[in-house]
Protein backbone atom coordinates (compact mmCIF):
# COMPACT_ATOMS: atom_id res chain seq x y z
CA UNK A 1 0.00 0.00 0.00
CA UNK A 2 2.77 2.31 0.67
CA UNK A 3 4.42 1.74 -2.74
CA UNK A 4 1.02 2.58 -4.04
CA UNK A 5 0.49 6.15 -2.54
CA UNK A 6 4.63 6.91 -3.39
CA UNK A 7 3.76 6.15 -7.09
CA UNK A 8 0.02 8.07 -6.64
CA UNK A 9 1.57 11.23 -5.11
CA UNK A 10 3.98 11.50 -7.72
CA UNK A 11 1.54 10.93 -10.50
CA UNK A 12 -1.09 13.01 -9.08
CA UNK A 13 0.64 15.83 -8.92
CA UNK A 14 2.38 16.13 -12.21
CA UNK A 15 -0.54 15.04 -14.02
CA UNK A 16 -2.90 17.36 -11.97
CA UNK A 17 -0.87 20.35 -12.16
CA UNK A 18 -0.49 19.90 -16.57
CA UNK A 19 -3.95 19.88 -16.70
CA UNK A 20 -4.26 23.34 -14.33
CA UNK A 21 -1.87 24.63 -16.63
CA UNK A 22 -3.60 24.15 -19.66
CA UNK A 23 -6.95 25.30 -17.60
CA UNK A 24 -4.78 28.74 -16.78
CA UNK A 25 -3.20 29.02 -20.74
CA UNK A 26 -7.11 28.38 -22.01
CA UNK A 27 -8.80 31.01 -19.22
CA UNK A 28 -6.17 33.51 -20.42
CA UNK A 29 -6.74 33.27 -24.05
CA UNK A 30 -10.37 33.28 -23.47
CA UNK A 31 -10.56 36.42 -21.53
CA UNK A 32 -7.37 38.11 -23.35
CA UNK A 33 -10.05 40.51 -24.81
CA UNK A 34 -11.01 41.99 -21.53
CA UNK A 35 -7.87 41.50 -19.28
CA UNK A 36 -4.88 41.09 -21.52
CA UNK A 37 -2.24 38.93 -20.67
CA UNK A 38 -2.93 38.55 -16.74
CA UNK A 39 -1.37 35.78 -15.47
CA UNK A 40 -2.87 35.98 -11.99
CA UNK A 41 -6.74 36.60 -13.35
CA UNK A 42 -6.07 33.10 -15.56
CA UNK A 43 -4.81 31.08 -12.42
CA UNK A 44 -8.29 32.82 -9.86
CA UNK A 45 -10.43 31.92 -12.59
CA UNK A 46 -8.93 28.57 -13.67
CA UNK A 47 -9.63 27.74 -10.11
CA UNK A 48 -13.13 27.42 -10.06
CA UNK A 49 -12.59 24.14 -12.00
CA UNK A 50 -10.47 22.58 -9.23
CA UNK A 51 -13.06 19.74 -9.14
CA UNK A 52 -11.97 18.48 -12.52
CA UNK A 53 -8.59 19.09 -12.21
CA UNK A 54 -8.74 17.08 -8.54
CA UNK A 55 -10.67 14.01 -10.64
CA UNK A 56 -8.65 14.31 -13.67
CA UNK A 57 -5.32 14.14 -11.84
CA UNK A 58 -6.65 10.62 -9.28
CA UNK A 59 -7.95 9.46 -12.91
CA UNK A 60 -4.64 9.47 -14.82
CA UNK A 61 -2.32 8.85 -11.73
CA UNK A 62 -4.29 5.38 -11.03
CA UNK A 63 -3.91 3.95 -14.24
CA UNK A 64 0.15 4.94 -14.35
CA UNK A 65 -0.05 3.20 -10.67
CA UNK A 66 -1.84 -0.14 -11.66
CA UNK A 67 -0.11 -0.17 -15.15
CA UNK A 68 3.01 0.25 -13.50
CA UNK A 69 2.78 -1.85 -10.01
CA UNK A 70 0.54 -4.85 -11.10
CA UNK A 71 3.31 -5.87 -12.94
CA UNK A 72 5.18 -6.75 -9.93
CA UNK A 73 2.68 -9.06 -8.43
CA UNK A 74 0.62 -6.82 -6.42
CA UNK A 75 -2.98 -8.51 -5.60
CA UNK A 76 -5.35 -6.49 -7.48
CA UNK A 77 -7.37 -5.68 -4.66
CA UNK A 78 -5.03 -3.54 -3.04
CA UNK A 79 -5.37 -1.11 -5.87
CA UNK A 80 -9.03 -1.19 -5.17
CA UNK A 81 -8.64 -0.87 -1.42
CA UNK A 82 -6.52 1.96 -1.72
CA UNK A 83 -8.96 3.37 -4.85
CA UNK A 84 -11.77 3.37 -2.23
CA UNK A 85 -9.66 5.53 0.08
CA UNK A 86 -8.41 7.68 -2.12
CA UNK A 87 -12.03 8.41 -3.84
CA UNK A 88 -13.30 9.16 -0.20
CA UNK A 89 -10.74 11.59 0.90
CA UNK A 90 -10.84 13.01 -2.96
CA UNK A 91 -14.56 12.93 -2.74
CA UNK A 92 -14.90 14.70 -0.01
CA UNK A 93 -12.81 17.44 -0.76
CA UNK A 94 -13.72 18.15 -4.05
CA UNK A 95 -17.72 18.76 -2.09
CA UNK A 96 -16.22 21.11 0.14
CA UNK A 97 -14.60 23.01 -2.42
CA UNK A 98 -17.48 23.18 -4.52
CA UNK A 99 -19.64 24.13 -2.02
CA UNK A 100 -17.60 26.77 -0.14
CA UNK A 101 -14.34 27.85 -2.53
CA UNK A 102 -15.72 27.81 -6.03
CA UNK A 103 -19.01 29.72 -5.52
CA UNK A 104 -16.86 32.61 -3.63
CA UNK A 105 -14.20 32.35 -6.27
CA UNK A 106 -17.33 32.42 -8.91
CA UNK A 107 -18.52 35.69 -7.26
CA UNK A 108 -14.93 37.27 -7.02
CA UNK A 109 -14.32 36.50 -11.04
CA UNK A 110 -17.94 38.15 -11.87
CA UNK A 111 -17.24 41.57 -9.85
CA UNK A 112 -13.91 41.58 -11.34
CA UNK A 113 -15.45 41.54 -15.09
CA UNK A 114 -17.75 44.09 -14.19
CA UNK A 115 -15.52 46.36 -12.79
CA UNK A 116 -13.63 45.68 -15.69
CA UNK A 117 -15.93 46.72 -18.37
CA UNK A 118 -17.44 49.90 -16.79
CA UNK A 119 -13.56 50.97 -16.22
CA UNK A 120 -13.90 51.89 -12.20
CA UNK A 121 -13.03 50.00 -9.41
CA UNK A 122 -16.03 49.21 -7.21
CA UNK A 123 -15.10 50.27 -3.29
CA UNK A 124 -15.57 47.97 -0.34
CA UNK A 125 -18.69 48.52 0.28
CA UNK A 126 -19.97 48.50 -3.11
CA UNK A 127 -18.27 45.01 -3.50
CA UNK A 128 -20.20 43.54 -0.54
CA UNK A 129 -23.57 44.80 -2.20
CA UNK A 130 -23.32 43.75 -5.26
CA UNK A 131 -22.05 40.37 -4.23
CA UNK A 132 -25.05 40.14 -1.99
CA UNK A 133 -27.18 41.01 -4.95
CA UNK A 134 -26.34 39.10 -7.03
CA UNK A 135 -25.76 35.47 -4.83
CA UNK A 136 -29.41 35.95 -4.58
CA UNK A 137 -30.52 34.80 -8.07
CA UNK A 138 -27.21 32.92 -9.35
CA UNK A 139 -26.79 29.37 -7.67
CA UNK A 140 -23.23 29.14 -9.44
CA UNK A 141 -22.68 31.28 -6.46
CA UNK A 142 -24.15 29.81 -3.77
CA UNK A 143 -23.56 27.11 -1.17
CA UNK A 144 -26.05 24.35 -1.20
CA UNK A 145 -27.92 25.58 2.05
CA UNK A 146 -28.47 29.19 -0.01
CA UNK A 147 -29.53 26.56 -2.79
CA UNK A 148 -31.90 24.70 -0.94
CA UNK A 149 -33.41 27.95 0.28
CA UNK A 150 -33.25 29.57 -3.53
CA UNK A 151 -35.34 26.32 -4.82
CA UNK A 152 -37.83 26.41 -1.70
CA UNK A 153 -38.96 30.02 -3.13
CA UNK A 154 -38.88 29.14 -6.62
CA UNK A 155 -41.23 26.25 -5.85
CA UNK A 156 -43.37 28.30 -3.75
CA UNK A 157 -43.65 30.93 -6.15
CA UNK A 158 -44.29 28.26 -9.36
CA UNK A 159 -47.49 26.87 -7.29
CA UNK A 160 -48.51 29.83 -7.20
CA UNK A 161 -47.86 31.00 -10.68
CA UNK A 162 -49.99 27.64 -11.70
CA UNK A 163 -53.02 28.57 -9.81
CA UNK A 164 -53.20 31.72 -11.70
CA UNK A 165 -52.56 30.10 -14.75
CA UNK A 166 -55.40 27.69 -14.06
CA UNK A 167 -57.60 30.00 -13.12
CA UNK A 168 -57.09 31.81 -16.56
CA UNK A 169 -57.69 29.05 -18.62
CA UNK A 170 -61.26 28.78 -17.13
CA UNK A 171 -61.66 32.51 -18.55
CA UNK A 172 -61.03 31.20 -22.59
CA UNK A 173 -63.39 29.32 -24.26
CA UNK A 174 -61.89 25.75 -25.33
CA UNK A 175 -61.42 26.48 -29.27
CA UNK A 176 -58.64 29.20 -28.66
CA UNK A 177 -57.57 26.95 -25.87
CA UNK A 178 -56.89 24.15 -28.74
CA UNK A 179 -55.77 26.63 -31.39
CA UNK A 180 -53.30 28.73 -29.29
CA UNK A 181 -51.36 26.35 -26.83
CA UNK A 182 -50.00 23.05 -27.29
CA UNK A 183 -50.50 19.59 -26.13
CA UNK A 184 -47.70 19.52 -23.72
CA UNK A 185 -48.64 22.89 -21.99
CA UNK A 186 -52.59 21.86 -21.37
CA UNK A 187 -50.99 18.69 -19.84
CA UNK A 188 -48.40 20.49 -18.01
CA UNK A 189 -51.08 22.64 -16.18
CA UNK A 190 -53.60 19.66 -16.20
CA UNK A 191 -56.43 21.90 -18.31
CA UNK A 192 -59.18 19.50 -19.66
CA UNK A 193 -61.97 21.18 -21.68
CA UNK A 194 -64.19 23.53 -20.27
CA UNK A 195 -67.25 24.17 -22.75
CA UNK A 196 -67.19 27.73 -22.88
CA UNK A 197 -68.36 29.25 -25.63
CA UNK A 198 -69.01 33.14 -24.37
CA UNK A 199 -67.19 36.01 -25.04
CA UNK A 200 -64.15 36.24 -23.68
CA UNK A 201 -62.00 39.13 -22.75
CA UNK A 202 -58.83 39.41 -24.42
CA UNK A 203 -56.88 40.72 -21.99
CA UNK A 204 -57.27 37.45 -19.61
CA UNK A 205 -55.28 35.50 -23.15
CA UNK A 206 -53.20 38.08 -22.88
CA UNK A 207 -52.20 37.76 -19.44
CA UNK A 208 -52.07 33.72 -19.96
CA UNK A 209 -49.65 33.51 -22.11
CA UNK A 210 -47.34 35.95 -20.75
CA UNK A 211 -47.72 34.02 -17.47
CA UNK A 212 -47.29 31.00 -19.14
CA UNK A 213 -43.85 32.53 -20.56
CA UNK A 214 -42.80 33.62 -17.18
CA UNK A 215 -43.58 29.72 -15.57
CA UNK A 216 -41.65 28.50 -18.22
CA UNK A 217 -38.34 30.62 -17.18
CA UNK A 218 -38.90 30.41 -13.16
CA UNK A 219 -39.09 26.09 -14.05
CA UNK A 220 -36.15 26.38 -16.27
CA UNK A 221 -34.34 28.14 -12.77
CA UNK A 222 -35.90 25.44 -10.95
CA UNK A 223 -34.15 22.97 -12.66
CA UNK A 224 -31.12 24.73 -13.26
CA UNK A 225 -30.95 25.61 -9.16
CA UNK A 226 -31.76 21.76 -8.50
CA UNK A 227 -29.07 20.30 -11.21
CA UNK A 228 -26.43 22.80 -9.67
CA UNK A 229 -27.09 20.95 -6.02
CA UNK A 230 -26.58 17.99 -7.77
CA UNK A 231 -23.54 18.11 -9.67
CA UNK A 232 -21.80 19.00 -6.50
CA UNK A 233 -22.92 15.75 -5.50
CA UNK A 234 -22.18 14.43 -8.58
CA UNK A 235 -18.97 14.95 -8.62
CA UNK A 236 -17.88 13.19 -5.70
CA UNK A 237 -19.49 10.70 -7.00
CA UNK A 238 -18.00 10.91 -10.22
CA UNK A 239 -14.40 10.47 -7.96
CA UNK A 240 -15.26 6.62 -7.09
CA UNK A 241 -16.13 5.82 -10.58
CA UNK A 242 -13.14 7.16 -12.17
CA UNK A 243 -11.07 5.66 -9.49
CA UNK A 244 -12.71 1.74 -10.60
CA UNK A 245 -12.52 2.83 -14.57
CA UNK A 246 -8.81 3.72 -14.06
CA UNK A 247 -7.94 0.46 -12.12
CA UNK A 248 -9.25 -1.83 -14.91
CA UNK A 249 -7.59 0.33 -17.58
CA UNK A 250 -4.54 -0.01 -16.01
CA UNK A 251 -4.62 -3.74 -15.34
CA UNK A 252 -5.71 -4.18 -18.97
CA UNK A 253 -3.33 -1.86 -20.62
CA UNK A 254 -0.39 -2.80 -18.74
CA UNK A 255 1.92 -3.53 -21.04
CA UNK A 256 1.53 -0.02 -23.39
CA UNK A 257 3.64 3.08 -22.54
CA UNK A 258 3.05 5.54 -20.00
CA UNK A 259 1.90 8.01 -22.95
CA UNK A 260 -0.42 5.13 -24.57
CA UNK A 261 -1.94 5.18 -20.96
CA UNK A 262 -1.96 8.96 -20.10
CA UNK A 263 -3.89 9.76 -24.10
CA UNK A 264 -6.54 6.38 -23.38
CA UNK A 265 -7.23 8.56 -20.06
CA UNK A 266 -7.57 11.43 -21.23
CA UNK A 267 -10.22 10.44 -24.05
CA UNK A 268 -11.91 8.66 -21.09
CA UNK A 269 -12.03 11.69 -19.35
CA UNK A 270 -13.10 13.74 -22.16
CA UNK A 271 -15.75 11.25 -22.98
CA UNK A 272 -16.95 11.93 -19.19
CA UNK A 273 -17.15 15.82 -19.17
CA UNK A 274 -19.12 15.25 -22.18
CA UNK A 275 -21.59 13.27 -20.47
CA UNK A 276 -22.07 15.44 -18.21
CA UNK A 277 -22.37 18.41 -20.12
CA UNK A 278 -25.45 16.46 -22.30
CA UNK A 279 -26.96 15.92 -19.01
CA UNK A 280 -27.34 19.16 -17.89
CA UNK A 281 -28.58 19.55 -21.19
CA UNK A 282 -31.45 17.62 -20.38
CA UNK A 283 -31.91 18.39 -16.94
CA UNK A 284 -32.10 21.83 -17.41
CA UNK A 285 -33.23 22.88 -20.56
CA UNK A 286 -35.39 18.95 -21.30
CA UNK A 287 -32.94 18.65 -24.53
CA UNK A 288 -31.33 15.79 -26.23
CA UNK A 289 -31.99 12.74 -23.92
CA UNK A 290 -31.07 10.32 -26.63
CA UNK A 291 -27.66 12.43 -26.69
CA UNK A 292 -27.81 11.68 -23.18
CA UNK A 293 -28.56 7.84 -23.59
CA UNK A 294 -25.85 7.26 -26.20
CA UNK A 295 -23.04 8.68 -24.44
CA UNK A 296 -24.06 6.93 -21.03
CA UNK A 297 -24.32 3.68 -22.86
CA UNK A 298 -21.09 4.10 -24.21
CA UNK A 299 -18.93 4.84 -21.31
CA UNK A 300 -20.75 1.56 -19.42
CA UNK A 301 -20.60 -0.47 -22.50
CA UNK A 302 -16.68 0.27 -22.73
CA UNK A 303 -16.49 0.02 -18.27
CA UNK A 304 -18.32 -3.42 -18.30
CA UNK A 305 -16.27 -4.77 -21.46
CA UNK A 306 -12.89 -4.00 -19.67
CA UNK A 307 -14.11 -4.98 -16.20
CA UNK A 308 -14.89 -8.85 -18.57
CA UNK A 309 -11.19 -8.59 -20.06
CA UNK A 310 -9.69 -8.20 -17.00
CA UNK A 311 -11.41 -11.04 -14.94
CA UNK A 312 -10.76 -13.20 -18.14
CA UNK A 313 -7.28 -12.37 -18.03
CA UNK A 314 -7.09 -12.82 -14.21
CA UNK A 315 -8.61 -16.31 -14.88
CA UNK A 316 -6.48 -17.34 -18.13
CA UNK A 317 -3.41 -16.91 -15.61
CA UNK A 318 -4.45 -18.85 -12.49
CA UNK A 319 -5.54 -21.76 -15.16
CA UNK A 320 -2.02 -21.28 -16.66
CA UNK A 321 -0.69 -21.37 -13.18
CA UNK A 322 -2.53 -24.24 -11.90
CA UNK A 323 -1.76 -26.29 -14.95
CA UNK A 324 2.14 -25.69 -15.00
Amino acid sequence: MTKILRKFISYFTISGLVYYLFLVVETISLYFSEFGFDLTNGILFSFSQIPAVINFGVFIALILVTAELIKEKIPLSKFFQFGLIASLIFGGLIFLLSNSVVPKLRMTTFLDRYENARKEPFTSQERIEKATEYKKTNVDMMSIGLINQYSDSLETENKSQKKIISDLFKKIPDSIIQSDFSKTELNEYGISKNELTIEFNRRDLFQLKNEIRKNTLLTKQLRKSNWTKNTRYLNSFLTLFLVCFAIVIGANFKNQLIFSLVCIGIVIYSQTLTLLTTSSDYFINGENLLGLIFKFTIILVVFLYLVYRMKTKKNTGANNVYSS
